[in-house]
């Protein structure tokens, strides 16, 4: 039980927005461990403050107002950010955003953490599975995983080179729709149907000479990692963009083949994209998972 005899540390305004939110003064004392005219008395001084009406009694109980509702809500939310900045600061967290598609956080992300970053508490990692820089947080300690080197977000950001990537388009060896002996032109690509591999900007990584197509009009689906869409293909039996590293053991198996084209595609550069920190322990993670990426591509 609470002691009700004990003088509340909360503001005016922590009380208020307990009121707020429970609607009842009886409530608000019960939570605080305190009496319902010790929370009236506090809102009554806080409507004076403000020249605000924020209680207002109704069949006998009083609510708060439209406005209490409304400046609740808001002094609220403040006040959890005030808290989670605190807590931070009083824990000293470092919070590092790792963002990569799936096959990237597992295969690199993950094993490329030092052991120490791990094992630190006061450290906390947040994974996020995408192709995209777009969901960056402003001012947060970020590492991206991917080819997006050409993104905005980008460019105040630092950029550290994994691997340079071969791109081909493949297709199962009992796809009936694909001539292994022809020579396909971008033309021809844009009218078979196909499994399209798009970047942190949803576009085609599919690029002839610098051109690149936006869009795929005939695209049976578009993913964000060539291992996802060897995946697709060979389920379902049609063309897919992938690479060469993704494709050996089925090709040495004869379970699919490459499909000639002419030019040759561009290749992609898979890179690791990270914040501008003065953080040592940050800097380590993303110097960590650079060499990690880089040893793992230089052997595939």
């Amino acid at each position: 039980m609470f002691d009700k005899t004990r003088k509340s540390a909360l503001s005016d305004r922590e009380v208020f927005a307990v009121f707020s939110r429970t609607e009842s003064l009886a409530k608000t004392a019960d939570i605080l461990g305190t009496y319902p005219s010790t929370i009236s008395r506090t809102i009554r001084n806080l409507e004076t403050q403000l020249n605000v009406k924020l209680m207002e009694k109704l069949d006998g109980r009083v609510f708060p107002t439209q406005e209490a509702i409304r400046y609740g809500s808001f002094i609220d939310k403040k006040f959890k950010e005030i808290r989670s900045f605190e807590f931070n600061l009083s824990h000293d967290i470092l919070e590092i955003d790792i963002i990569a598609t799936e096959w990237l956080l597992n295969n690199v992300a993950i094993p490329g953490i030092p052991k120490n970053i791990k094992e630190n508490l006061d450290i906390r990692i947040n994974l996020s599975s995408s192709a995209s820089l777009n969901s960056i947080k402003p001012g947060k300690p970020t590492i991206f995983i991917g080819s997006s080197r050409e993104n905005k977000k980008t460019h105040d950001m630092l950029l550290r080179n994994i691997s340079v990537v071969n791109v081909g388009i493949y297709s199962p060896s009992n796809c009936n729709f694909i001539n292994l002996n022809k020579i396909y032109t971008p033309r021809d690509i844009r009218e078979i149907p196909i499994i399209d591999v798009v970047d942190g900007n949803r576009c085609s990584l599919i690029k002839f000479s610098g051109e690149a197509f936006d869009k795929l009009p005939n695209a049976l689906g578009t993913v964000d990692a060539f291992h996802t869409a060897f995946e697709e293909g060979m389920t379902r039996g049609c063309p897919f963009v992938s690479s060469d590293c993704v494709v050996r053991e089925a090709m040495s198996k004869n379970l699919c083949a490459e499909v000639k084209v002419s030019p040759f595609l561009d290749p992609v550069y898979i890179d690791v994209i990270f914040s501008k920190s003065e953080n040592q322990k940050f800097m380590e993670t993303a110097r960590s998972i650079h060499e990690y990426g880089k040893n793992l591509f230089s052997h595939k």
